[in-house]
């Protein structure tokens, strides 16, 4: 009788496959888990060096605009005006808070370069403390040779800054989008540092009583070149980037600098270099240099949240591929357990469904149907059906409260709103026509014949009568007017955004247009006319005016209306 081998079981045989499966997937995650370690770090590496940047270019903003104010003082020989200590005095103290923040984060990131900036900075602080001595009031031994060391040790330290978040962007380097957007921001802010210092150099200069040298003319000219230079490559930059707030922040530098502020400047350059600058000439350049030169770091925060946005992208994704790679490595440790397995099929994963479904229904989101849980017999299926029945209950629930709000604001018989609606929607187009400084108009209207009409043909056709108003008033007036119900046959019309001239035509229109359309009711052998009352109350612009104020002029003036013998129209006489 031959031997036969004892035969392994299924349960062994599954097990020993099962453990040498685990044995492979086990290896795999935990390098991918490594590997998602590793990436985690980076990400957030590179988040950090971009908070860093927004840190270290809203310095920069802060330090150009005291390098520039302060270098127009010492240009001259007067005492400092209180206008611009306040200004160098509010430009440097967000300045240094924005060097402390910078460096406190730049430590965590390269302790090497944090010093090296640090070092730069508190020479930059010792010069600052030799130009307060002068700016309270102290003699400089030689005020132009410290005007000159200011410029040029100030912008070093400015380049110095710029170069530290270059750095940072060539530490962070993640991707083509993520390259051309830092060196937008560089660009950005050398063009900021460029067109700061002609502007310091050129006003600096027509503020003293003697003509532009021809170092500082052509000094002057050599900047402005490189700033228009690096604004073409800015301009080809955008348009690649394709942001549409880097567009729109990069439009208004374009206004705010090339549009208003440059010409004034370029219309001083020759004035200047003759000795012939109108009095007034370097203040009136300093005050449009601020919103100019704002703009542009504008246009670099810009820049930062576009980098920052997407260093937050490379953070979450990198965070989410850490978690995904843990909870992966999880399950591998728990795939040898076929008990676990079986409940995650039958149980876990159509809990998880129909939780996932609950959540979304709280934050009103997208729901996916619940099909295969539903056709189950067992407890998930009875709770997946009553998750299908909450869903339809909730889209009733939505549907009657919309009813509700329609309701809630809407004159029922001539569906226009109706007074606390009508009251509520004046309130805001008063506060935004005021902000804009609008016109606004508001129209009280009344039937006249109202009381001749109910009593003749009773209040069915009187009902008629009043729709039919709403309809000719609505076919003069624009879809964003307001027309409201104020009372029984009283109505208000309000219009934003006309002038005197366009107010009296429209409500002219609408007057005339109601006498010449009667109301028209089958089986009445003539049609019945309308006659109506206007009271209109206007401003240009209505500071100081209320909402109530509007009202009450209207309505007094349609009061006016009704003592003149109705069927008129009156204006209340004041114009704001």
């Amino acid at each position: 009788m031959k031997y036969k081998p004892a035969a392994f079981s299924l349960q062994i045989t599954l097990t020993v496959c099962v453990l040498l499966t685990n044995v492979v997937l086990i290896v795999v995650l935990t390098i991918l888990l490594f590997n998602a370690f590793g990436n985690n770090r980076r990400a957030e590496r590179i988040f950090a060096a971009s908070q860093c940047s927004v840190q270290l270019s809203a310095a920069i903003r802060e330090i150009t605009f005291e390098h520039g104010r302060t270098n127009v003082f010492l240009a001259g020989n007067q005492p400092i005006t209180e206008g611009d200590k306040d200004f160098i005095v509010t430009r440097r103290q967000s300045a240094d808070e924005y060097i402390a923040g910078g460096l406190a984060q730049l430590e965590r990131i390269d302790a090497g370069l944090a010093e090296e900036l640090r070092s730069n900075y508190n020479a930059f602080l010792q010069l600052r403390e030799k130009v307060d001595y002068v700016q309270s009031g102290g003699v400089a031994e030689n005020r132009e040779q410290l005007r000159k060391e200011w410029f040029n040790q100030s912008i070093a330290f400015i380049y110095q800054v710029k170069n530290t978040i270059a750095q940072l962007g060539e530490m962070e380097y993640e991707g083509e989008l993520f390259y051309r957007c830092h060196q937008f921001q560089l660009d950005s802010m050398e063009f900021r540092i460029l067109i700061g210092q002609s502007g310091s150099i050129f006003a600096a200069a027509i503020s003293k009583p003697t003509p532009l040298t021809t170092e500082e003319y052509h000094k002057t000219i050599a900047l402005l070149a490189k700033a228009d230079y690096l604004w073409s490559r800015m301009e080809a930059d955008a348009v690649k980037l394709n942001n549409d707030k880097l567009i729109a922040e990069k439009a208004r530098v374009y206004h705010s600098y090339y549009e208003v502020y440059r010409p004034v400047q370029e219309g001083l350059i020759t004035p200047g270099f003759e000795g012939k600058v109108p009095p007034g000439a370097a203040e009136r350049l300093m005050d449009l240099s601020v919103p100019a030169f704002d703009a542009v770091f504008n246009l670099v925060d810009a820049a930062n949240e576009v980098t920052i946005a997407y260093a937050q992208t490379v953070k979450n994704k990198a965070a989410a591929a850490l978690k995904g790679a843990t909870l992966n490595f999880g399950l591998g440790l728990l795939f040898a357990s076929l008990t676990i397995l079986y409940f995650h099929i039958k149980l876990f994963r159509p809990l998880n469904h129909i939780v996932r479904t609950l959540k979304n229904i709280s934050a009103g989101e997208t729901v996916s149907a619940l099909e295969d849980e539903a056709k189950r017999q067992d407890e998930i299926g009875r709770l997946a059906q009553g998750v299908e029945m909450l869903l339809t209950s909730l889209a009733e629930e939505r549907r009657l409260k919309e009813q509700n709000e329609y309701l809630a604001i809407t004159d029922g018989l001539t569906g226009c709103l109706n007074k606390r609606a009508s009251y509520q929607r004046l309130e805001q187009e008063h506060a935004w026509t005021g902000r804009e400084q609008r016109e606004l108009s508001v129209a009280m209207l009344d039937v006249d014949n109202m009381k001749y009409i109910n009593d003749t043909y009773g209040h069915l056709i009187g009902d008629e009568a009043l729709k039919h108003l709403v309809q000719t008033i609505a076919q003069h007036s624009r879809p964003c007017d307001l027309i409201g119900r104020f009372g029984g046959d009283e109505f208000v019309l309000s219009i934003q955004g006309k002038t005197r001239q366009e107010i009296q035509k429209t409500i002219e229109r609408i007057h005339a247009s109601v006498q010449a359309n009667p109301l028209i009711i089958d089986g009445l052998a003539e049609p019945i006319p309308l006659k109506i009352s206007v009271g209109v109350a206007y401003s240009g612009g209505n500071k100081g005016r209320s909402a109530d104020w509007f009202i009450s002029q209207a309505d007094a003036a349609l009061y006016e209306a009704k003592q003149r013998g109705k069927n008129d129209i009156v204006f209340v006489q004041e114009d704001l």
